[in-house]
């Protein structure tokens, strides 16, 4: 089938009208108890989202200690865990498929803990440093040199291992660190900052820091979280606290600037909450204490009102590096995505399939994301059901994908997947290779 006739038929089965963005109260057959200043992480590998610790109430002297998995439709009690806590950084690292907790706050108040521990996706594990940064600040993965950083005002810190380094570069925020995460598409790390009564918005690029000049800016804040957003390139700041008034707002970074959002509803969750990507049909998952004893957990809902090309997960590395697909294009309607995969043995016999599906969810009867390990390709993960494949030429390394767009308004709102796999001899057992995989969202212009 052509890609064009897979768009229309996927058009036709299903109703894929733009939605508006909105918070929206899922139903879980279960969930943890109630809490808040609990932290809630992404685990990629794993493709679910991972809670852990939170605070009942200083008055009732209760911190918990406890981990949760939300799978995209429902909570189940995972084993074990670090001791009980509250207020903890945490963040995902790509490359040890891992999620890092660093530090948090236990009781009595307000004691300061600074441990470091793991999660591998089926458990947790202390990682035993010789030092550490002092508890608070934030942690975020930094892509470009394959760790992941704590930042302090005026403090670079690197996880190396068991080991936290302090940088010394100086040049960063000094202000109160408010929120920080890797922003994929623009290969930053996005620290926010609150100082002088105003937002700061600054980019870690590996190796030294730049401070961001946005022409929009969000109202100074502090309690608040950077997000990556599930199905969109960009990072979404979620709420805070401004001096002691609540900020009930929400916002995303797109590389250069920020942009607010206005859902239609709010989820009903009071200060405090916990959020995170969300492994199901919702952008963001959260999840804490609901004052009107109601639901406690939410999913933010993005209609998508913007085309966008958004990466949905890593891909696995071959005789010439790891395959990289990538386009400048936006999925609009009525127009070509002109993909660009690099990274591709420089051989006629490494020949690259583009692989289109409609799900990131399912193929057939297995689970995606699926590891490929028991046939030979160990590290590589196939993240697209492929209801479409179609044969690239390779340049000297690079293939060029188009991926046309009929301008049909059935097609307004459609989700697709892209990954791409290449016949690579020496790379496994196998003798094949995937590279990292995108997200579309077609929409009009």
């Amino acid at each position: 089938m052509s890609i064009r006739g897979a768009l229309v038929l996927a058009a036709c089965i299903g109703s894929l009208a733009a939605q508006t963005a909105t918070w929206e109260a899922p139903a879980p057959a279960a969930a943890p108890p109630a809490r808040s200043s609990a932290v809630l992480v992404h685990h990629d590998a794993a493709g679910h989202a991972l809670l852990f610790g939170g605070l009942q109430s200083l008055a009732a002297s209760q911190v918990f200690g406890d981990t949760w998995v939300w799978d995209g439709s429902d909570w189940r009690a995972a084993p074990g865990g670090p001791p009980a806590r509250y207020g903890s950084r945490a963040c995902y690292d790509p490359v040890g498929r891992r999620v890092v907790l660093w530090g948090g706050f236990a009781l009595p108040f307000p004691t300061l803990l600074n441990d470091t521990w793991e999660h591998d996706g089926v458990a947790w594990r202390s990682i035993p440093t010789a030092q550490a940064p002092a508890f608070p600040g934030e942690i975020a993965w930094d892509g470009n040199g394959g760790h992941v950083m704590c930042f302090r005002p005026n403090e670079t810190w690197r996880l190396d291992a068991d080991r936290w380094t302090r940088l010394r570069i100086g040049g960063g925020p000094i202000g109160f660190i408010v929120a920080a995460a890797w922003h994929a598409a623009s290969a930053r790390t996005v620290v926010v900052s609150a100082r002088d009564a105003r937002l700061e918005t600054w980019l870690w690029h590996g190796s030294g820091w730049e401070q961001a000049q946005p022409i929009h800016a969000p109202p100074p804040r502090t309690a608040s979280q950077l997000v990556a957003h599930s199905t969109r390139p960009v990072l979404m700041l979620v709420e805070g606290i401004e001096f002691v008034v609540p900020r009930e707002d929400l916002w995303e970074w797109n590389g250069s600037d920020w942009r607010e959002r206005f859902p239609a509803a709010r989820h009903g969750l009071d200060r405090g909450f916990a959020v995170g990507a969300d492994p199901g049909p919702g952008a963001l998952i959260a999840f804490g204490m609901n004052p009107s004893a109601g639901p406690t957990s939410w999913r933010f809902v993005d209609g998508g009102d913007l085309a966008s090309l958004a990466p949905l997960g890593y891909g696995c590395r071959g005789t010439a590096g790891t395959p990289n697909l990538s386009s400048a294009d936006r999925p609009w309607l009525g127009e070509t995505v002109r993909l660009q995969l690099t990274g591709l043995p420089p051989s006629r016999l490494a020949v690259p399939f583009g692989l289109l599906g409609f799900s990131a969810e399912q193929l057939g009867a297995q689970g995606l994301p699926l590891d490929l390990g028991s046939i030979g390709m160990p590290g590589c993960w196939l993240r697209v059901s492929a209801e479409v494949d179609q044969v690239l030429g390779n340049a000297f390394g690079t293939a060029t994908w188009n991926v046309p767009l009929p301008a049909d308004p059935a097609l307004q709102g459609l989700v697709f997947h892209l990954q791409a796999l290449v016949l690579d001899h020496d790379a496994n057992a196998f003798g094949a290779t995937l590279s990292n995989a995108l997200t579309a969202r077609v929409f009009s212009r």
